[in-house]
């Protein structure tokens, strides 16, 4: 007999979000564990990771709070799934009660985590039985294409407002815009805008899948979001998205709030300090330790070569990708 009111409906409408924003392909079908995924968010927590835990996932609440949340009004606005054969089978046979309203969610859930029905596919996929089972193995393929982009154009934008207002442009000799106050009005105009454009799409860059299961996703676990945000602009940066080149410890200051410059750029310092003192990055010219505002910070080797790894293994290749005709894809 059903024991809570979650629907088949709703469930459907938070696998639709979170496949796609794991860039899932319209033509790719989809297997159990999307349909896992989506129980667990549709339980919470409290419900579902006891069960999760026990099926051999690590981290069972962080994985529930990765997943995006939906409602039925969203379900429309993002692609229709079409299950995979297996999955196809269970919604047919154990869980068509579930489908018709007659099994609740959490038994819908203990069924699938139950040993012989999941496919290995998806049991990798949920990082159920691995041999390394490390914070970014837990998580399947994303489409870092976009999630690339999309965290490039958010730095870059607040790059280039910053600059523009506090920088003194190609004469050093000219006072930048902040001093002389002829653009206030035109900057408090564009931040607004950005503020408008970041408030609707915040989620899809920072609350993603990709972004918790990348190194800036542990970073903020870790550190705090400040550091994460400036980590992610000094990667950025170093991959030539951002900025054009390295970025000065001023310029961060730019990104963490293009307008009102002079109150955040100490937070950066003092953020910067943390990430050296966390081998997290290098800052040149190095002043014994200290952590100037002319200085250029780049990210730690080991720090780059996660994060470009994490790029590429993680990788989920589009419909409209080309094949390599240089062969030089792993």
């Amino acid at each position: 007999m059903k024991q809570d009111n979650i629907t088949f409906d709703l469930v459907s409408a938070i696998a639709r979000k979170y496949a796609a924003e794991r860039g899932h392909a319209r033509t790719v079908s989809v297997g159990a564990d999307v349909l896992v995924a989506a129980l667990a968010k549709a339980l919470g927590p409290a419900a579902a990771a006891p069960l999760l835990s026990a099926a051999g996932i690590r981290n069972a609440e962080k994985f529930v709070h990765m997943i995006p949340s939906a409602n039925l009004e969203e379900a429309l606005s993002f692609p229709a799934l079409v299950p995979d054969e297996h999955l196809t089978s269970l919604l047919k046979g154990g869980l068509k009660e579930f489908r018709e309203g007659n099994l609740s969610a959490q038994a819908a859930l203990y069924f699938l985590l139950s040993p012989g029905q999941l496919p290995p596919d998806s049991l990798h996929a949920l990082g159920i039985g691995t041999a390394d089972q490390g914070s970014q193995d837990n998580c399947g393929p994303f489409d870092t294409w976009r999630f690339t982009r999309s965290l490039a154009h958010q730095y870059q934008s607040r790059y280039a407002l910053g600059a523009a207002f506090h920088g003194g442009g190609e004469n050093t000799l000219a006072s930048s815009d902040f001093v002389t106050g002829k653009r206030d009005s035109a900057c408090s105009k564009a931040y607004r805008s950005l503020l408008r454009q970041e408030s609707e799409t915040r989620s899809m860059h920072f609350g993603s899948p990709a972004y918790t299961c990348s190194p800036l996703g542990e970073i903020r676990s870790r550190l705090g979001k400040v550091e994460a945000h400036i980590l992610g602009a000094v990667l950025l940066a170093e991959m030539g998205y951002v900025g054009g080149c390295t970025l000065r410890v001023r310029e961060l200051g730019y990104i963490l709030d293009p307008k009102h410059f002079h109150r955040v750029i100490g937070n950066v310092r003092r953020s910067v300090k943390t990430l050296l003192s966390n081998g997290l990055v290098e800052v040149l010219p190095d002043f014994d330790g200290e952590v100037q505002l002319c200085c250029q910070v780049l990210p730690a080797a080991e720090l780059l070569d996660s994060w470009l790894q994490f790029l590429d293994r993680k990788s989920l290749l589009l419909d409209d990708d080309l094949t390599d005709l240089m062969l030089t894809t792993p």
